[in-house]
């Protein structure tokens, strides 16, 4: 059975749904661990540091890491910005899709569903987000930049505000401060947040998807 047949078989309506940009869509933490190892070469003797050990949004808030490299947290915070240049420069063309995510939107997108990314890049990433869009074959989709750094959780720059706008039926972060601006500003009522499944986000105890592959089942029992 087609994806199609699924969804016009369960799912009833017309749904917008909102997606985060990097380690949703984007496989950025594989780059980035990858480019933060080479960093911490000149740094420490331990410095590879793998996916599970990541059990932390900001990798200087993991005592784990603090621990393994022998960094303080200020000095590896700088590190890891550091990284993202490297990542977001040399590196940005080997950043590759997360799995099922090209199928399952342009499967959505011909059922009738409308797609909308919201990422906390900067604006100035705008070309190369929409290039690597492009890219990968996810043509036509509007791509909103919300608040950055310290400043993506403050209510005026929040995802939860833009999704208020957009009025989205639902939004998919990896985020747990996101999607805790869903919760405190009341957006979850109108946009149910959707969290996809990361080892720094196994704590969160709202709706989760494991797998791209499995949206479309999501979807149905969240619509029933």
């Amino acid at each position: 059975m087609k994806l199609s047949q699924i969804v016009n078989e369960t799912i009833h309506r017309q749904l917008k749904i909102g997606y985060d940009m990097d380690d949703v869509l984007v496989d950025l933490d594989q780059i980035l661990r990858q480019e933060l190892s080479l960093v911490l070469k000149d740094h420490t003797n331990s410095p590879y540091i793998p996916k599970d050990m990541r059990t932390g949004y900001y990798f200087e808030d993991i005592p784990e890491i603090l621990e393994k490299t022998g960094l303080n947290k200020e000095t590896l915070g700088q590190l890891v910005v550091k990284t993202f240049g490297r990542v977001f420069g040399d590196r940005k063309k080997d950043l590759v899709p997360i799995n099922g995510i090209i199928n399952t939107i342009n499967q959505l997108k011909r059922d009738g569903h409308e797609i909308t990314i919201i990422t906390a890049r900067r604006k100035s990433s705008a070309p190369e987000t929409y290039e690597w869009l492009n890219r990968m074959g996810l043509k036509d989709i509007k791509v909103y930049f919300a608040g950055t750094g310290p400043d993506r959780t403050a209510p005026k720059n929040s995802k939860a505000k833009v999704a208020r706008l957009l009025k989205l039926d639902y939004f998919m972060d990896d985020s747990t401060e996101n999607l805790g601006q869903f919760t405190k500003t009341g957006q979850d009522k109108i946009t149910t947040p959707i969290v996809y499944d990361q080892p720094w986000n196994t704590k969160y105890q709202g709706k989760r998807l494991d797998s791209h592959y499995n949206t479309l089942d999501l979807l149905n029992n969240l619509e029933k």
